[in-house]
This record gives structure tokens, sequence and C-alpha cells, in this order.
């Protein structure tokens, strides 16, 4: 298998090695996607239960702090995810606001909730799985 100066060989390891990197970069963005959604649902829940507590100025702040770290990922997302996904979750922040500030605790938790919904299909679309590489 080793002859003519290794071509042979190199033609073997060479698509391996791209092959193993994009592996490597799926798993590694997915698990790091997974992450994020994990903290920011984990803000949003915060922020819904300050909302069944009336206190809207803590909701407004863990809403705005889950704004705050979805913006500081968001330019990095946009190298790799569905930019579609990324405008709906923009999109959804700013009826979240409009309804914190409205001080409409129906529209707050439908978008609460659609919120959570929208990154749990982010980390479920960058999972590693057969159906996500087919």
């Amino acid at each position: 298998m080793y002859y003519e100066g290794g071509n042979k060989l190199k033609a073997f390891y060479i698509p391996l090695a791209l092959l193993t990197l994009v592996l490597l970069f799926s798993l590694i963005t997915g698990s790091y996607v997974q992450r994020c959604t994990q903290e920011w649902n984990s803000l949003l829940e915060e922020c819904d239960n300050f909302l069944q507590q009336g206190q809207w100025k803590h909701t407004e702040d863990f809403l705005r702090e889950a704004l705050n770290h979805w913006e500081a990922h968001a330019s990095l997302f946009h190298m790799f995810l569905d930019h579609d996904a990324l405008e709906n979750i923009d999109l959804l922040f700013s009826g979240a606001f409009a309804a914190c500030h409205q001080q409409d605790r129906v529209e707050l938790q439908i978008f609460l909730y659609q919120l959570n919904s929208q990154f749990l299909f982010l980390a479920d679309t960058q999972r590693a799985t057969l159906k996500n590489i087919l």
C-alpha cells in the first residue's frame, strides 16, 4: 500500500483527516450551542418566575440579560447556523420587550415560550444525530 512515494497512502489519509475535522467541528459546535441554549433558557425561566410574581423590573432585567448573552453569541452563530432561525429569535426578543414594557403578562409568556422553543430547536438542529448528518 505504500509505494510510488506514498501517493496511495496520502490519497487515503487526506480525505480521512478532512472528514475527521468536519466531524470534530460539528461535535464542538453542537456542544457549544447546547451549553448556550441551556443558559438562555435558564435566564428565560428566571424571567418567567419574576413575571409570575408580578415583578416587572426583575422580569425586564433577566430578559435584558438573556438578550445581551444572545447578542454576544449571535454573530458567531451567523457563521454556521440557519439565518432564518436566528432572525426569528431577534424578532421574538423584540416582541418580548414590547410585551414587557406594556406589562402584558399573557403576551410576554407567549414570547418567552416561543423563545424557549426556538432555542431548543437550535440545539436540536446542531446535535450530532443521524437525522442531522443525513
